[in-house]
């Protein structure tokens, strides 16, 4: 997932003086010489940070730089509709905020010059990999899931993101208070679960498992066999 600090660092570029030195540029030549600076700019969070793909786009939309692994049939964005651009033009400065998508994860910031939003950065990761990782040798029966720290589902190796119920209807806040030690069990209606959680970075991870039902030894009377 995207690394503890990112969004600092989002925030960062987006305060960079390239951005408005661009802004401020007396002709269209002095402002080809200054994208390759900002592009290298935004390559930084991609080496640094393992982000998949940065963009950078001016208040109307037009796609001032991009680098990485980013959609080249894509020559701009509607701001009134695309609603990350949206999202970072109105968000305050100096800060930068994580939005998902499906299986994607953008840390978006704006770049204010002038108390005016100028333009949005967006950092882009792919998040399919990890929920591959997370589905590996798992069944319906027991399962893993990644949040953000609100406890948003990112990944889940059952397929669903976006939502926050991660079993039996409890969050992430909820599954929690019911295990404090980062382990215990839980029920949920006639399931009874057993859980861990773990904080990575930013993140935590949700490990469950149902615990299956006691068998019951008719031969001997009423008793659980265990």
């Amino acid at each position: 997932p995207v690394p503890l600090g990112t969004e600092r660092q989002v925030a960062l570029a987006a305060g960079d003086r390239l951005f408005q030195a661009y802004l401020n540029t007396a002709s269209l030549g002095e402002a080809a010489r200054l994208q390759p600076r900002i592009k290298a700019l935004l390559a930084t969070l991609i080496g640094r940070y393992g982000i998949r793909e940065v963009s950078v786009a001016d208040r109307a939309g037009a796609l001032l730089a991009r680098t990485g692994n980013y959609d080249r049939t894509v020559a701009s964005l509607d701001p009134a509709a695309d609603p990350l651009m949206f999202a970072g033009l109105a968000a305050a400065p100096h800060r930068a905020s994580t939005r998902q998508d499906g299986l994607k994860l953008h840390v978006i910031a704006p770049v204010v010059i002038r108390e005016q939003s100028e333009f949005v950065i967006d950092a882009r990761q792919d998040l399919s990999s990890y929920h591959t990782a997370l589905a590996h040798g798992l069944s319906p029966d027991r399962f893993t899931v990644l949040t953000d720290p609100t406890g948003v589902i990112l990944a889940d190796s059952r397929g669903a993101t976006g939502g926050t119920a991660i079993v039996a209807k409890l969050t992430l806040a909820a599954i929690r208070r019911a295990a404090p030690k980062g382990h215990g069990e839980i029920v949920g209606g006639e399931n009874r679960y057993r859980v861990a959680h773990r904080q990575a970075g930013d993140w935590t991870i949700i490990a469950v498992e149902r615990v299956p039902a006691p068998r019951r030894c008719h031969a001997e009377g009423a008793r659980l066999c265990g």
